[in-house]
């Protein structure tokens, strides 16, 4: 099985080859020793590759975005690299950011010459890629050509176009086309292709248009899953408030086979917030604990950046400690609301803490200005010795933190 690891010393993807493992520990470190040293002896063109495509500096320069692609058309030669995602999602990515959309073009349209591209899977990964980079026209066009590669088109591959289409931020297309192509290309639809279409008109404002879908649904026969109802009450809540998203969550409890999940009860929650005030959030929490869904770290995310925006202090505070209680990691947003709010407040303490926390570990997870008005903050306490202790951390992360001192 064909692998990468990235090598500590130089940041760089490095392609090796493993057997599956025998009978043995020493066999199996034996067989991926040699293995190694025949990958590195005999195919440093694809070592030396892969290093080029997956350095980040390479995308830098247009002779360095040349050598990108001509490499990753390299390595694409190699069957067990075509068959890693990641590594094209990756390409495309940096190339999207980049800007050089033509050579996006170039990557994708180099795979037709595999045999790959009778695979419905295959072609399905290119329409996604060409969706991320937002070049519906050429994700519309590869779906067009399947055909002409002996692949099969099946509701699979309309609903990656259709994803395309939304992630293009083409969603005026997204009907029109469902209508087009259900019809002319007798191509059997299912609950996740309506579940796009009910998402494209949510994301147009019209919310009426993406409930009648849900009636067409159940009059063929297809079962409105929890991701229809979730777009359902994004779109509702968002778009009319609490009281009409409440309409939708009924619907859905009547059913009787659809249960909500943490991303429902976030999505009340925001409109609780929005509606009456974080303190009336702190009810949703009880009734989804009292359904037996427990939150997650978005979710007290959510919670505690609202007490920090509606400046409670106490709450915000009982909300961390519970989300640590809970098992759950803060990201940056969190740290970023609650560090310089609880430094605002005068909880020095606890504030210098989480700051020593979020950037002490392993991953940095405070934004550089947020630490810079927590060392003002603590430097304008006269907590000194404290605000050097977070510069010194800061620097091993290559923040550059200055500390000046009154």
């Amino acid at each position: 099985m064909k692998q990468f690891y990235r090598d500590y010393k130089s940041g760089n993807l490095v392609y090796y080859s493993l057997e599956k493992p025998r009978s043995s520990s020493n066999t199996k470190n034996m067989s991926a020793a040699n293995h190694l040293r025949r990958i590195f002896n005999a195919k440093p063109s694809i070592n030396a590759a892969t290093s080029t495509v997956f350095r980040r500096g390479s995308y830098e320069t247009p002779e360095g975005l040349r050598s990108v692609v001509d490499n990753f058309k390299d390595l694409c030669e190699c069957k067990q690299f075509r068959r890693t995602a990641n590594m094209y999602s990756a390409t495309v990515r940096r190339l999207v950011k980049a800007q050089a959309f033509p050579m996006i073009e170039e990557i994708l349209e180099h795979q037709k010459k595999y045999d790959d591209i009778s695979s419905e899977g295959f072609v399905i990964r290119l329409i996604s890629l060409y969706g991320k980079a937002r070049m519906f026209d050429h994700a519309r066009a590869l779906f067009d050509e399947m055909p002409s590669f002996n692949t099969p088109r099946s509701a699979k591959s309309l609903t990656a176009l259709l994803n395309a289409a939304i992630t293009a931020k083409r969603y005026d297309t997204v009907p029109e086309l469902f209508r087009k192509l259900h019809s002319q290309q007798s191509i059997k639809v299912d609950t996740p292709v309506y579940n796009v279409v009910v998402n494209a008109y949510c994301k147009m404002g019209s919310t009426d248009s993406a409930l009648s879908m849900l009636r067409e649904m159940e009059e063929l026969g297809l079962e409105p899953n929890l991701f229809t109802f979730n777009t359902l009450l994004h779109g509702f809540y968002q778009q009319h408030g609490f009281a009409e998203g409440e309409k939708i969550w009924s619907m859905m409890q009547a059913r009787g086979n659809v249960s909500p999940d943490v991303v429902s009860y976030m999505l009340k929650m925001k409109a609780v917030i929005g509606d009456g005030g974080v303190t009336e959030a702190v009810k949703v929490v009880d009734e989804m604990r009292g359904n037996g869904v427990e939150p997650d770290v978005r979710f007290f995310s959510l919670l505690i950046e609202s007490f920090c925006r509606d400046g409670k202090v106490e709450e915000a505070k009982y909300w961390y400690h519970e989300m640590v209680r809970c098992g759950c990691v803060a990201g940056p947003a969190t740290y970023g609301a609650l560090v310089p709010f609880l430094c605002k407040k005068g909880d020095f303490d606890l504030a210098f803490k989480l700051c020593k926390d979020a950037i002490g570990g392993r991953s940095l997870l405070i934004g550089e200005g947020a630490l810079k008005r927590v060392v003002e903050a603590l430097v304008a306490e006269g907590r000194v010795g404290e605000a050097e202790k977070l510069v010194g951390l800061a620097r091993k992360k290559n923040l550059k933190i200055d500390l000046t001192t009154p």
